[in-house]
């Protein structure tokens, strides 16, 4: 996909953590569109989040997401 994702850390200075990594905090609610074609892969990760507030539509294939969107806040996955 081309994209990256690094960390930058210096000896004896501690590290914080991103926002909202506390374990404590509540979800927030969030409806959630993930494009995923394995069935076995569907059922692992709604499972994962089947304890969450989430509502998590399910697209098929690549070109699906865009014809699921709905104007409320989408977090693509």
């Amino acid at each position: 996909m081309g994209d990256r994702i690094w960390v930058t850390s210096e000896v004896d200075r501690p590290v914080s953590a991103p926002v909202g990594t506390d374990p404590e905090a509540p979800l927030r609610p969030l409806r959630i569109l993930m494009a995923e074609d394995s069935p076995d892969n569907c059922t692992i990760a709604l499972a994962y989040l089947d304890d969450t507030p989430y509502q998590i539509g399910v697209a098929e294939t690549g070109s699906s997401p865009a014809r699921c969107s709905r104007p409320a806040p989408t977090i693509l996955s």
